[in-house]
C-alpha cells in the first residue's frame, strides 16, 4: 500500500467514524423522546451531564 493510498483512506475512515458516533448518539435521544422528553431538552440534559462530569 503506497503512502498516497494510506493518506486517501484517512478522510474516509474519519467520515465513517463520525457517522458511527452520530448514528449511535441517536439511540439515546430516541429513548429519551419515547419517555416524553423533547429533543431540545434531551440535548440540554446530555450537554449538562457532560459539563458536570468535566468539573
Amino acid at each position: 500500500m503506497s503512502v498516497h493510498s494510506k493518506s486517501a483512506a484517512l478522510p474516509a475512515l474519519a467520515l465513517l467514524g463520525n457517522a458511527l458516533v452520530w448514528g449511535l448518539s441517536w439511540i439515546g435521544f430516541k429513548a429519551l423522546h419515547r419517555h416524553g422528553l423533547h429533543p431540545l431538552w434531551s440535548t440540554a440534559v446530555v450537554f449538562a451531564g457532560e459539563a458536570a462530569r468535566d468539573i
